[in-house]
């Protein structure tokens, strides 16, 4: 299950589609982040494709850990 946004800050998406296909290479060329949401060091990303959740683990922050998933695995989001 996905924790909830209720304590999330929607962010400005352009230095994200930025970084993301740049310096992390992350998403697709012609993958585009729509909308972002930053909660604490975590951040929620929904592209046109996929929702990405990058979670931001260890005291330094130098763990990373993405998880995607694909617009056809999501029933509902409320």
């Amino acid at each position: 299950m996905i924790r909830q946004l209720d304590n999330a800050k929607e962010t400005d998406v352009a230095p994200l589609n930025e970084k993301y296909h740049t310096a992390i290479p992350v998403l697709l060329k012609e993958e585009v982040v729509v909308r972002a949401f930053i909660q604490a060091r975590d951040m929620f990303l929904f592209t046109n494709r996929r929702i990405l959740l990058i979670d931001t683990k260890g005291i330094t922050g130098q763990r990373v850990e993405y998880k995607s998933v694909p617009w056809r695995y999501v029933d509902v989001y409320e």
